[in-house]
């Protein structure tokens, strides 16, 4: 089994594009939203697009996969439970009523 990763994907269509392109360039892309009404069916990698195609940025994705696990150490340190963030619900506490 071999993965590819979205940047190598994007490497390839640069290279279909004969767009420059070399070893230990930084290619940059983003995760767009799926067109696929089943979003868990559609890979990361078939999702990755090139800065100048057209999509939309898939914010579940990016919030997910890299905002909240950079946060969320922070966030324990001042007790707040991400998953009641995301979700907008905090659990009652005795001292609430």
């Amino acid at each position: 089994y071999k993965s590819i990763s979205p940047h190598v994907m994007i490497a390839k269509k640069m290279q279909e594009q004969e767009l420059p392109i070399n070893i230990g360039m930084l290619i940059e892309y983003y995760i767009a939203e799926s067109k696929d009404k089943n979003k868990k069916r559609a890979l990361v990698r078939e999702r990755a697009k090139m800065p100048s195609e057209p999509g939309k940025y898939d914010i579940e994705y990016y919030l997910k996969n890299q905002i909240l696990p950079a946060v969320e150490n922070i966030f324990e340190v001042f007790n707040i439970n991400i998953r009641e963030l995301v979700e907008g619900k905090k659990q009652m506490k005795l001292g609430d009523f």
